[in-house]
């Protein structure tokens, strides 16, 4: 998440890189906008959660599901996208949200 795409004063989140081509927004609590601003301060650009070695890993995570799913023997049609909404859902039902 870049400090840029955040839209502050109308709180929300702009992703985009989503799966659609003019991306995505979605609203900020008053609780995410409080820890969000106090991780960015007044920095106006960069990464909000920047990694401590200092690499770009956005394809990682992909990297690791692909391997990961070869090694398994799992179909290509299962993306790593299927993967996040089952994680969110179990911590949402784990959380009692």
């Amino acid at each position: 998440m870049r400090i840029e795409n955040n839209h502050w004063e109308e709180r929300l989140i702009f992703n985009p890189d989503s799966k659609t081509p003019q991306g995505t927004r979605g609203p900020m609590s008053d609780r995410v906008y409080d820890i969000l601003r106090g991780r960015t301060q007044a920095r106006t650009e960069g990464w909000v959660f920047p990694s401590v070695r200092k690499t770009h890993t956005r394809g990682l995570v992909k990297k690791q599901w692909v391997a990961a799913r070869k090694q398994v023997g799992l179909n290509q049609d299962l993306v790593l996208y299927c993967a996040r909404h089952d994680f969110g859902t179990y911590v949402l039902k784990r959380a009692g949200i």
